[in-house]
């Protein structure tokens, strides 16, 4: 298994609605390999995607379930609704939640995205924006 810098083993976490409440389906397994997406770089948001293999194959049930994933190169239309969820900070003050977030926010396009009122040409042809309206997945 993989340690970190500092010699933490590296753990994903499946199933899971609460981070700390006990729950019959979620269950914790040892990460085996972390695999870079090739195009990746830590000074920009390029192709950041991280593979991980875990140690053994993960339990699927109603609880863990594998998302579709799109195959083909292809934009998502402006004002397709999309889910979004996580456990980041739902504050300034960088409170994490223990249960999982999930919000529904529409596509933009990428011409609107990039106006410099916004993002000013930053987001690439393999990036999406979304209109937050003040709820998203970053904070």
């Amino acid at each position: 298994c993989l340690s970190s810098r500092d010699g933490k083993v590296f753990q994903v976490l499946l199933g899971a609605h609460s981070l700390t409440e006990p729950e019959p389906h979620k269950r914790l397994y040892r990460v085996r390999a972390q695999i870079p997406h090739p195009g990746s770089n830590i000074h920009n948001n390029k192709d950041d995607l991280l593979l991980l293999q875990l140690e053994e194959k993960a339990e699927l049930n109603a609880h863990v379930q594998v998302l579709p994933f799109q195959r083909e190169d292809r934009d998502v239309a402006a004002d397709t609704v999309c889910d979004v969820a996580g456990w980041g900070t739902i504050s300034h003050s960088g409170h994490r939640p223990d249960k999982l977030y999930q919000v529904e926010r529409p596509v933009i396009s990428r011409d609107v995205c990039n106006h410099r009122t916004r993002h000013d040409h930053t987001i690439t042809e393999k990036m999406m924006c979304t209109d937050s309206r003040r709820k998203d997945t970053c904070k």
